[in-house]
């Protein structure tokens, strides 16, 4: 018996345009608390943005948002991994000395910041992941714990980034290139996979009754706590050989027929 149907949000739930099938994602949810199954998203974007999404669609779900550093339902935190906060800013610094072209996101207390010389159409891609966006003169400025820091890169050299930053940070926190323009950097032992974990452990589902999808390379913990692990078709191919099963693509709400038949299937 399934209890819980994880997915990733972008490339994986969302389609192309990062938008889902409302009326399908109405019925198919109701069907699968119906069989007892519960939803939750796992994914880089923000929990409030991720309400913000569903809004009018479905409200009583998990959220593991900020790259899984924070779990919020129906509008509660629940959990928060934040990053040490000399650490956050030591990489912050090291990332601006790096290359100032990169946009960087600090994530703190349901906020994403970005530095004010950041352009306005990097601003808006900003926002298609967080719901509340703010502008700092200074990353010091920013009054909440850190519990994520995203580097987006349109040159899309995220892994030669993360390269850089290992040797003097990668022992003190979680890095990982999810696509060649997007790098997250949260706590240590903070990934999709240990977030779900313990999620699974506060609901008593284990593995064997989860059902997880994704796309990218950072939803290889996710789907590795999980027997029935679902990659969609236009994932890549790492997560393809990790996975399972290989639905079908992102634009076609495959996921959603996904937990539909599983729903079906346990509803007898």
């Amino acid at each position: 018996m399934i209890g819980l149907a994880v997915s990733d949000m972008d490339g994986t739930f969302l389609d192309g345009a990062g938008e889902f099938d409302r009326g399908l994602a109405r019925e198919v949810l109701a069907e699968a608390a119906e069989a007892g199954i519960e939803f939750v998203a796992c994914t880089g974007k923000q929990c409030e943005r991720v309400e913000e999404l569903f809004d009018g669609v479905w409200e009583d779900f998990w959220i593991l948002g900020d790259s899984a550093a924070r779990i919020k339902r129906a509008g509660e935190v629940r959990w928060e991994g934040a990053l040490e906060r000399e650490r956050a800013l030591g990489i912050l610094a090291d990332l601006r000395e790096l290359d100032p072209d990169p946009t960087l996101i600090a994530c703190a207390g349901g906020t994403a910041y970005v530095h004010v010389s950041t352009p306005e159409e990097r601003r808006a891609v900003v926002r298609r992941s967080y719901r509340s966006v703010r502008t700092v003169a200074d990353y010091e400025e920013v009054p909440a714990d850190f519990v994520k820091l995203t580097v987006f890169d349109p040159a899309g050299r995220s892994s030669r980034i993360k390269a850089a930053l290992e040797p003097a940070h990668g022992e003190h926190a979680y890095i990982v290139d999810s696509e060649r323009s997007w790098l997250d950097v949260t706590a240590p032992g903070v990934d999709k996979g240990k977030t779900l974990a313990r999620l699974q452990d506060h609901l008593g589902v284990g593995p064997e009754r989860t059902l997880a999808f994704g796309d990218t390379l950072n939803d290889l913990p996710l789907m590795a706590r999980a027997e029935f692990s679902m990659c969609v078709a236009n994932g890549y191919r790492e997560v393809k050989d990790a996975a399972h099963f290989v639905i079908g693509p992102n634009d076609e709400s495959s996921v959603l027929h996904t937990i539909r038949r599983f729903a079906r299937a346990q509803a007898g």
